[in-house]
């Protein structure tokens, strides 16, 4: 059975809050979203999830050694994203814009996480 251990490290929080601060800026500076949109307690939640799920990526799976490691590893994440949300989000053709802005969303807070994670790793 596979073990996961948990560890908790300064890389972790600052993925976390450069990880909100990213989608922050992302909504409601240049799309104009209230805060009311989104709920920051679960966004904060999901964004610890994420931190988590990344650690562990990086830690077993895919080895981060440069930022252009760090693209790869959020462009196939955001082709994942792709695949599982598409059936559920793609109705009309006018429903594509928003939801490739939505997964633009999702690369950049992989990246700035993954990126997060790798340069603040020895602190």
């Amino acid at each position: 059975m596979a073990d996961i251990r948990l560890s908790f490290s300064i890389a972790m929080v600052a993925a976390v809050v450069l990880g909100e601060l990213f989608s922050l800026i992302w909504y409601n500076l240049l799309f104009r979203r209230d805060y009311g949109e989104r709920n920051l307690i679960m966004a904060i939640l999901a964004d610890v999830g994420l931190a988590f799920i990344l650690n562990h990526i990086m830690g077993q799976h895919w080895s981060v050694r440069n930022i252009e490691d760090a693209v790869w590893l959020s462009i196939w994440l955001g082709c994942l994203y792709i695949c599982l949300e598409s059936p559920h989000h793609l109705w009309h053709q006018r429903d594509l814009t928003r939801f490739l802005i939505h997964a633009l969303h999702k690369f950049g807070i992989c990246f700035v996480m993954v990126f997060s994670l790798d340069y603040f790793k020895n602190y």
